[in-house]
């Protein structure tokens, strides 16, 4: 295994220290938000067999069409319904570390033990998430454009385009820190700030990382993971059914060491005795589609 943990540079550096000197671990700042429970986001289920193939779903214009004027005992015509498809394709995702024996032996503050090594690939799971989310942006309709500034006409015009096409509220926003910080300035300039809502603690609680307020009932989230290109940023927003999941339950293979099995995330042990080694490898199994791209629209600026 490459980029084990060790003592002499990086994370391994700082936890092989004197005894007599004791340095009380943090957590770096980083974005750790997480789209994986919001509800606008639909479960398209969990496969339990690994490997199960890629699930096809179609969309009907059902509850949507009308009655017709018939005379007396003329024949009703059958109306046909017109679908599309989406496709949904779980893959395995991973994420490992590894620390030395010596680190180990030497880590004076606790900080880089298995448990906690576990506890940081478990919380991968969300950010792959989320960034996988953002990827999705891309295809879909623009509004906003590149080099000019995120703004309320940016919102403004998301929101107007999700309306023309039908898409049901209330929506989600997804999008990158600067381009929060240019719509909070340019909303002070109109005196629109009135209808700002920043997240209470129970309403971040409840959302997790990333949720930053309301505006006009849309859900603001923030996110790194947001695409960035020559500096500008392709944010999101959509109504319920544009997005959709699929995980698959991880099944360990024969003689595995497994220290975490919870559905989809599977972590476990790698011992490597001749490195003097040990080693946690995480996997994930997700696939992520646009059900209905029509549903969302991409927010470009800078």
């Amino acid at each position: 295994m490459a980029d084990e943990i060790v003592t002499g540079s990086g994370a391994g550096a700082q936890a092989h220290l004197a005894a007599i000197y004791r340095q009380e671990a943090s957590v770096a700042l980083a974005d750790r938000a997480s789209l994986r429970m919001h509800p606008s986001l639909g479960n398209l289920g969990t496969d339990i067999i690994m490997g199960a193939p890629a699930q096809k779903g179609a969309i009907y214009d059902l509850d949507v069409l009308e009655f017709t004027s018939v005379g007396e005992i003329a024949t009703i015509a059958n109306t046909a319904l017109t679908s599309s498809e989406f496709t949904c394709t779980p893959t395995r995702h991973g994420l490992a570390h590894a620390l030395s024996d010596t680190v180990s032996m030497k880590n004076v503050d606790g900080a880089l033990n298995p448990v906690r090594l576990a506890q940081s690939i478990a919380g991968g799971v969300g950010t792959t998430f989320t960034s996988l989310a953002c990827d999705l942006f891309d295809a879909w309709s623009s509004v906003g454009s590149t080099g000019v500034a995120f703004s309320l006409a940016t919102v403004r015009a998301g929101q107007a385009a999700l309306r023309a096409a039908a898409v049901p509220g209330p929506y989600m926003m997804v999008i990158s820190p600067q381009q929060l910080s240019s719509f909070i300035t340019d909303l002070d300039t109109r005196g629109a700030h009135i209808q700002w809502n920043p997240a209470t603690p129970e309403m971040a609680a409840l959302r997790g990382p990333g949720f930053q307020g309301t505006w006009d009932n849309i859900e603001v989230f923030t996110s790194t993971r947001v695409n960035e290109s020559s500096g500008d940023y392709s944010g999101g927003m959509w109504g319920r059914g544009a997005i959709g999941f699929k995980e698959e339950v991880n099944l360990p293979g024969a003689g595995a060491d497994v220290m975490v099995n919870v559905g989809p995330l599977l972590i476990e042990i790698d011992r490597q005795a001749r490195e003097s080694t040990s080693g946690l490898v995480g996997s994930y199994r997700l696939g992520l589609a646009s059900i209905e791209a029509a549903r969302g629209r991409r927010l470009l600026s800078t």
